[in-house]
């Protein structure tokens, strides 16, 4: 995360755009690697189109958004 925080820092964007930027950046990318979880485990366990999507958006919401939203209130002190 931080790595995605100083890359929406770096964009020189205003500070909330910066937040939703990296809010945004970090949900996508947590629900890519929820799917990529899904095709290790779907091939063995679960096949269908829904644990997919669920896979995905869990990991999107708790660790992408929710704790983006974390990250981001406790690093917006370092903002310009």
């Amino acid at each position: 995360m931080k790595r995605l925080w100083k890359f929406c820092q770096d964009q020189n964007l205003k500070k909330e755009t910066t937040i939703h930027l990296f809010l945004f950046l970090n949900t996508i990318l947590w629900c890519g690697i929820g799917a990529l979880a899904w095709l290790l485990v779907g091939h063995f366990v679960c096949r269908d189109l829904l644990s997919l999507i669920l896979f995905a958006g869990y990991a999107g919401v708790f660790p992408g958004w929710i704790g983006g939203a974390i990250f981001a209130m406790n690093a917006e002190s370092s903002l310009i």
